[in-house]
């Protein structure tokens, strides 16, 4: 019974972890849109640029960063996106991100976006 009660707290802690991970994903992007150098549009087309990229292969990180601008970004923007990048495992050059975290997180970015 203890072991099933185990099971279940971790399952409990592990979803509230993906929930945070998401909310903080959405909030930086709704605080990087509230902005005036960032428009939804930029966003969205950002997004669609690193979606084209993912064919099931991890990705390079230097790909994404081409794709979404970096050195155009403010560098309060980059902190967010060195964030978000965070959550699919991966900021450094050299690293690769895992396709399928990508895709999630590419997700709520856009639902957020969507959102502004």
């Amino acid at each position: 019974m203890r072991t099933i009660h185990a099971c279940l707290a971790a399952l409990v802690l592990a979803g509230c972890s993906i929930n945070q991970q998401q909310l903080a994903t959405q909030y930086a992007t709704l605080k990087l849109l509230e902005g005036e150098h960032v428009t939804q549009e930029a966003v969205l087309t950002r997004v669609d640029r690193v979606r084209l990229l993912l064919d099931g292969d991890d990705l390079p990180i230097e790909a994404v960063y081409q794709a979404i601008g970096w050195h155009g970004l403010q560098p309060s923007d980059r902190l967010l996106v060195s964030a978000i990048l965070a959550d699919v495992g991966s900021v450094s050059p050299g690293d690769r991100i895992n396709s399928d975290a990508a895709r999630v997180v590419l997700d709520w970015i856009e639902t957020a976006a969507r959102m502004h």
